[in-house]
């Protein structure tokens, strides 16, 4: 096993952190895309009433 610098490991880490951030981005933003088509459904469904 090689023994890997200090500088190296916390790249490794904020790349592994950016890429979590990254996914929990997407998420958050498809979950309010679906919010928001589901608020476009109940309005036009008021609408015909």
């Amino acid at each position: 096993m090689r023994c890997y610098g200090r500088r190296k490991q916390e790249a490794g880490r904020r790349k592994k952190e950016e890429g979590r951030r990254k996914k929990e981005e997407g998420r958050r933003k498809k979950e309010e895309g679906r919010r928001k088509k589901e608020e476009g459904r109940r309005k036009k469904a008021f609408s015909y009433l």
